[in-house]
């Protein structure tokens, strides 16, 4: 009981000296606090004038898309007026070409495409040839069998009739 008497006694004298270190404590935290406060009006400003200063950007954003929607909206709609103009020109389409250079690549292109396509029909026109030939040929060796073997069977008969 002495034992806790004393420890109590020496708390309660120590009580004085933690008070004094907690006031020099707010005393050194005021002003840190009173920063802290300034620093936080000083970013809510610093937010406010950025969000003032981005916003004309954003609804010019927001008119550069529109614009580039209705761009694409007017491409599709001539794409869509191109394909019957161009299916009615037919063979003109392929000998008026303005010149321009940045259609040159695509000259080129279409011209290499056009030679691959005569090449690819030329071959076609070709093998149905030769296949042609080959079932002309194959019904006439076809027919000449057929008519050995029925001057075979006739000669039989013939013979075998004879003999009999």
């Amino acid at each position: 009981m002495s034992t806790l008497n004393k420890t109590l006694e020496d708390i309660f004298n120590q009580i004085p000296a933690v008070q004094t270190r907690l006031e020099a404590l707010k005393t050194e935290q005021a002003p840190l606090l009173e920063k802290a406060e300034s620093l936080k009006v000083q970013i809510s400003e610093a937010q406010a004038e950025q969000k003032s200063k981005l916003q004309p950007l954003s609804l010019q954003i927001k008119d550069l898309d529109t614009q580039i929607a209705q761009k694409k909206v007017s491409i599709s709609d001539l794409e869509k007026q191109m394909d019957p103009l161009i299916s009615s020109l037919g063979p003109l389409v392929d000998s008026a070409r303005p010149e321009s250079a940045t259609l040159r690549p695509v000259y080129e292109n279409l011209d290499k495409k056009n030679s691959e396509l005569q090449g690819k029909n030329e071959e076609n026109s070709l093998i149905k040839a030769r296949l042609g030939l080959r079932d002309k040929n194959a019904i006439r060796n076809f027919l000449l069998t057929m008519l050995g073997l029925i001057i075979i069977v006739v000669l039989v008969v013939i013979l075998l009739s004879a003999a009999l």
